[in-house]
């Protein structure tokens, strides 16, 4: 008779550096996240570039909900959306507080605000209002300190 292997836990996982965020941006994304600071950053992310300013996760949540609300409101002709509206603030206080816990998991999600993505030879167009970017730490393979910005607009 074959024994299966013991699925109980033998320790954490190994560390892999290629997949792991980098402790620093993490460190940034931290000090966003209790303190907002509007940190001009810019990402590389797969081959592209994410330019803009971080943002608190809070800071992300409340303009998400906004965001949200309003293009429901305008397409469902008025419908109620403050219940959900609050409900997915208030998780995101629960989890973006000022005063985090001694023993928190550092974050593992990244919150730009007027992002811009620009791919080698090109720009995605820009829109008339401020585009909120969230993505995975882990995902992010670069990072500069400051914004890249368009020669158009200069």
């Amino acid at each position: 008779m074959t024994s299966l292997p013991d699925p109980t836990p033998q320790g954490p996982a190994p560390f892999n550096e290629d997949t792991a965020p980098d402790w620093l941006l993490q460190v940034l994304v931290s000090v966003v996240n209790q303190f907002p600071l509007p940190i001009p950053i810019t990402l590389n992310v797969g081959g592209m570039f994410i330019t803009g300013y971080l943002a608190s996760g809070k800071e992300y949540f409340a303009a998400f909900a906004d965001q949200f609300t309003d293009e429901f409101l305008a397409s469902l002709g008025g419908e109620d959306f403050e219940a959900p509206r609050r409900a997915l603030l208030a998780r995101a206080a629960a989890m973006y507080g000022n005063d985090p816990a001694p023993d928190a998991p550092p974050p593992t999600f990244i919150h730009l605000k007027h992002a811009t993505f620009l791919l080698p030879g090109q720009s995605l167009p820009s829109t008339n209002r401020p585009i909120w970017w969230r993505g995975r730490l882990s995902c992010v393979q670069g990072f500069i300190f400051g914004r890249i910005s368009d020669p158009a607009e200069s």
